[in-house]
């Protein structure tokens, strides 16, 4: 006879009176859970051998019935109370099953736990739900409240609620006598909402809320409206309430209402790992953050002139606890102060330090090294896409962190509060920022940017060098004796783990934290922001330009926004440098400005061009019109029609000769410098009277010369007429 054993079936062994539900099965192995005991107890036996004692009688097996149930048959409440029970057990299954060895072992369980939380159930209880899960072969149908009316073999419920109150029996007149049946907990679930709808909500104005939206009714009397409520023993009680909502409702449910989801995740939340648990060695994972510093800085050029604060921005190795790069900038949020950062990884420290007057060794701060991951909050610097791109080109997983949970980056927070805590002392009342209305920082401040970085650069060098308190050793740790030292734990960790990847080509490193720019290329060079650049070294770049001529094409370049004196470019995999044209007129001036600088001047030079072009066009408005007024003027003085075409020789020699008059220079001396003077006439003492009439009636002489010359004049302007025919 074939046996066959399923999971869900009940295997007993009459001498010693123990019955076994079967919970899984392999090839090998029949998983089984011990019935009717308080606790879970698995037992694994091999297959051939239970297959052997069925044959032989010593254990027989029979197949459980099942209970077929109709969900829709059910109340609301006990619905949801099976779908949650189910949902609570198939968790269970997915984290211990199949053969829930794990589950009853001694071994700590945090899942449980995070499960009691978010269901808001006590231990025994959850304990309970799954031992009989698990003892029913996995059957969901265990889960039923054993009250609920249902189908098939379950009976009715005996107990009456619309009969009897549960609980104990009122000994006054003004207690309540309603029983919480379905319609009551709908109108509890309502009076929830509006626990949770506010920070100053309460369950004791969510209970009134209650009672004046179902249990009060409201009349005219006299001309007033009276609002009256039901006598207390139609309304549910206050504490029937309360005890139904601390059942629906949880503790961190309360907490996110009170304060903010962010703040609960970030503040409350089960600490079940911290925060060097995923990373993997030295240079594994990065955290970067910025902060912007409780200090007032001055310029380096007017010390009375106050700037305001600094931004430092850190990068520090989560396993080792090294800062391995640091920048201070002015920017705040900027891509610029980010790619900052990433050329200090860059920096040979040594030098960087000497500039500072601090003298290091190599393992004091380590130089040269690109991280796997990266840890980063939402910033809009560190989720924009070009820092997206950066991370990208250098092979590096940016991982962001949720919004308002600055304790998911743990170590980098810590590392400001203790620099600030290390530079306050030191700067009271030269600069510091206190929180107090009376804070006088601005007027306080003596640092320049310079200054402030020489105490940054202080601060991480003695870090790398200090032990960290809070620092998880382990036991290989104890075993080889390394203290929980930043550079100890680097040398331990490349050791044992590996070298971080190194910057193998520097120019791609620094080229792919440089900006993308729009660029084109003709005749007169490669063109960005209406700069013109030129390599004069670079003759497949000449013999392009030439090639174009008049044509234009786009070119793929890069720009320092540092410093737009240089345009870079890639050729046959090199790293190409095209400087301002210094023969291009429109580029003078520009040189060593940053980019920022530069879009200012392009700026304030495209509103000159737009208001040349504005007054322009104006000018040309006024032209057309005045233009327009003469020649209208002139076709009204032209009132015989047509003009007489006959002539047209002696007429324009006439009219030019006319003009040329008019433009004599004689006209213009005369009006400066008048050669005609008054002249006085001589006294006349004796005066004959022919004399007399002489001078009254003065002689017309012929002038023969004059007459000459006029006849000369006319000679030669037919002779000039000739001239100009031939």
């Amino acid at each position: 006879m074939t046996t066959e054993i399923r999971v869900g079936d009940i295997l007993t062994m009459p001498e010693q009176n123990q019955s076994f539900r079967v919970i899984y099965i392999d090839n090998n192995v029949i998983v089984t859970c011990l019935l009717d005991v308080p606790k879970l107890d698995i037992r694994n036996y091999s297959v051939s051998l239970i297959v052997e004692e069925i044959a032989r009688g010593s254990v027989t097996h029979e197949r459980d019935k099942h209970v077929v149930i109709d969900l829709q048959e059910l109340s609301d409440s006990e619905r949801q109370d099976f779908l949650m029970k189910r949902e609570i057990c198939h968790k269970i299954t997915a984290l211990y099953g199949p053969t829930f060895e794990a589950l009853v072992s001694k071994v700590r369980k945090p899942e449980l736990r995070q499960i009691e939380l978010e269901y808001n159930i006590k231990k025994t209880t959850l304990r309970h739900i799954y031992i009989q899960y698990i003892q029913s072969g996995l059957d969901d149908m265990v889960l039923l409240d054993k009250r609920s009316s249902r189908v098939g073999e379950l009976k009715k419920s005996p107990y009456k609620y619309d009969k009897k109150r549960p609980g104990r029996t009122a000994d006054d007149e003004f207690s309540s006598r309603v029983i919480v049946d379905d319609t009551i907990q709908k109108q509890f679930d309502e009076a929830i909402k509006e626990r949770l709808s506010g920070r100053c909500k309460t369950y004791d104005s969510a209970y009134s809320w209650l009672v004046s939206k179902y249990y009060s009714e409201s009349y005219v009397q006299d001309g007033s409206l009276v609002i009256g409520q039901q006598s207390e023993i139609k309304i549910p009680s206050k504490r029937q309430f309360t005890y139904y909502a601390r059942k629906k409702v949880s503790q961190q449910a309360i907490d996110i209402v009170k304060t903010s989801k962010q703040e609960v995740r970030n503040d409350k939340r089960l600490l079940l790992s911290d925060t060097y648990n995923d990373a993997l060695g030295p240079g594994d994972l990065v955290e970067i953050d910025a902060v912007e510093v409780d200090v007032a800085l001055v310029s380096s050029h007017d010390r009375k002139q106050a700037i305001g604060r600094p931004i430092l921005y850190l990068m520090i190795d989560v396993f080792t606890r090294m800062i391995i790069a640091m920048t201070v900038s002015l920017h705040n949020n900027a891509v610029l102060a980010l790619t900052n950062l990433f050329l200090n990884l860059s920096d040979d420290k040594k030098e960087y330090c000497a500039k500072y007057g601090h003298f290091i060794n190599d393992t004091a701060w380590v130089s040269n090294i690109i991280p796997r991951r990266i840890r980063v909050d939402r910033g809009s610097d560190f989720k924009s896409d070009p820092f997206g791109k950066i991370c990208e080109e250098l092979g590096i997983d940016r991982q962001l962190v949720p919004g308002a949970t600055g304790s998911l980056k743990g170590n980098i927070e810590q590392e400001f509060r203790t620099l600030h805590a290390a530079q306050k002392p030191h700067l009271d009342g030269k600069g510091v920022i206190s929180q107090r209305h009376d804070s006088n920082h601005h007027k306080e401040a003596v640092l320049t940017i310079e200054e402030y970085t020489k105490m940054a650069v202080d601060f991480v060098l003695h870090h790398n060098t200090m032990a960290c308190s809070n620092y998880p050793l382990t036991a290989d740790m104890i075993k080889n004796g390394v203290h929980a030292v930043p550079y100890e734990l680097w040398q331990y960790g490349s050791q044992k783990y590996g070298m971080p990847r190194p910057i193998t080509n520097l120019d791609m490193f620094r080229y792919t934290l440089m900006e993308p720019v729009k660029a084109s290329i003709d005749r007169s060079g490669i063109v960005s922001n209406e700069l013109y650049y030129i390599n004069t070294t670079d003759q497949a770049l000449l013999d392009k330009m030439y090639a174009l001529q008049n044509k234009r094409e786009s070119f793929e370049a890069r720009i320092d926004p540092r410093d737009v004196t240089n345009l870079y470019y890639l050729k046959n995999g090199q790293l190409m440098i095209a400087g301002l044209n210094p023969l291009k007129t429109a580029n003078d001036g520009f040189e060593g400005m940053t980019l920022f600088e530069y879009k200012a001047f392009l700026k304030e030079k495209r509103k000159l061009v737009k208001e040349g072009e504005i007054r322009t066009q104006r000018a040309k408005n006024s032209l057309f019109a005045a233009q327009d007024a003469i020649v209208n003027e002139a076709m009204s003085m032209n009132t015989s029609g047509y003009a007489n075409t006959k002539g047209i020789r002696d007429a324009r020699s006439q009219e030019k000769q006319r003009v040329a008059n008019e433009n004599k220079i004689a006209s213009r001396i005369v009006k400066e410098k008048p050669v005609l003077q008054e002249v006085k006439e001589p006294t006349i003492e004796h005066t004959s009277e022919s004399a007399l009439i002489e001078e009254k009636e003065p002689k017309t002489v012929k002038d023969d010369n004059s007459s000459k010359g006029s006849d000369a004049f006319m000679d030669f302007s037919k002779a000039m007429d000739l001239f100009e025919e031939d």
